[in-house]
């Protein structure tokens, strides 16, 4: 048991640290021209359109975090690879909203919680829960190799590893379906709220 408060520990101080340098990055090196700029083209993109994105494209990029999180736990690298992986997820997550926050303000936080929002509702707890049974494999694995346990470094990966892989995985696949076909319409309403 401690050593799984001490996994949620470590990959909730990974996040929390992503995050803050998110929104220390948003603050200091995007300037609020370029980023309603780029939110413009955001929202041209809605409009026209051009945001039906293929569903594979969206389930390629939805999958690339928790398929390395995952493979991660096979090796006792994962250790440090994991919560870096989680660290980028918090990093991206806060920069993207901390940056919508400063193009629009205020006046633009249901614009940015269906862009951002709705999909990391569900994909952060899959990803972090992914993320939680890698750690530990890997932690295994690691203290196995650098001789702190007396296991056998031959035992098998539980079968509950795979499980909440595979539900993680439809979950992602699901909000790629979402994202490529749902999300472009409930941007287009979010984006009549913006003044």
């Amino acid at each position: 048991m401690r050593e799984i408060r001490l996994s949620i520990l470590v990959l909730s101080l990974a996040f929390l640290a992503g995050s803050i340098g998110g929104n220390l990055a948003a603050m200091l090196l995007a300037d609020g021209q370029s980023l309603a700029d780029y939110a413009q083209t955001f929202l041209d993109g809605a409009e026209s359109g051009a945001l039906d994105a293929a569903a594979a494209g969206a389930l390629a990029a939805g999958l690339a975090l928790p398929m390395i999180v995952f493979l991660s736990g096979f090796s006792s690298i994962g250790v440090a690879i994991i919560p870096a992986c989680i660290a980028f997820k918090g990093f991206t997550f806060s920069y993207a909203v901390s940056a919508m926050f400063r193009s629009f303000g205020p006046d633009g936080a249901i614009f940015t919680f269906c862009a951002l929002g709705t999909v990391s509702l569900l994909y952060v707890p899959c990803l972090l829960f992914s993320a939680l049974f890698a750690f530990r494999s890997s932690a295994v694995l690691a203290s196995v190799f650098f001789g702190k346990s007396q296991q056998s470094g031959t035992g098998r990966i539980a079968p509950i590893y795979y499980i909440q892989f595979a539900v993680s995985t439809a979950v992602i696949s699901a909000l790629a379906v979402y994202q490529a076909f749902l999300q472009p319409r409930l941007l287009e309403w979010a984006a009549s709220s913006l003044p």
